[in-house]
């Protein structure tokens, strides 16, 4: 198994949506962003295709059951937020989930000195 930030790869949702494409070179070491561009462009999607509509509706949704599975949907689960945190090499990992939603605010939300 090959190692991501922070946790281990486990072969999911991701990997099932791709596979509904065998003739479609998967490469599972790099980003999901980036195979499914590569993807359309194996299959000649252009951005207005129906088919590229459907497969895009399909990676979102496995993209979200694939996170899910990581790192759960308990919003109030101090476990769920710690393996996330982890993944993103978030330290000291926080104590509550009170701390937790505070780090995560953080670093999503800009700086507006910078």
């Amino acid at each position: 198994m090959r190692k991501t930030r922070g946790s281990q790869y486990r072969a999911g949702h991701l990997d099932d949506f791709f596979a509904q494409y065998p003739s479609f070179d998967y490469d599972p070491n790099c980003s999901s962003t980036q195979k499914f561009y590569r993807m359309c462009d194996h299959f000649t999607w252009g951005r207005k295709d129906e088919e590229r509509a459907d497969a895009h509706e399909g990676f979102k949704e496995a993209l979200v059951h694939q996170f899910n599975s990581l790192y759960g949907t308990e919003v109030d689960d101090i476990h769920s937020w710690r393996g996330l945190a982890l993944a993103l090499d978030i330290f000291p990992l926080p104590e509550n989930v009170a701390e937790a939603k505070k780090v995560f605010y953080q670093r999503v939300t800009p700086d507006p000195g910078s």
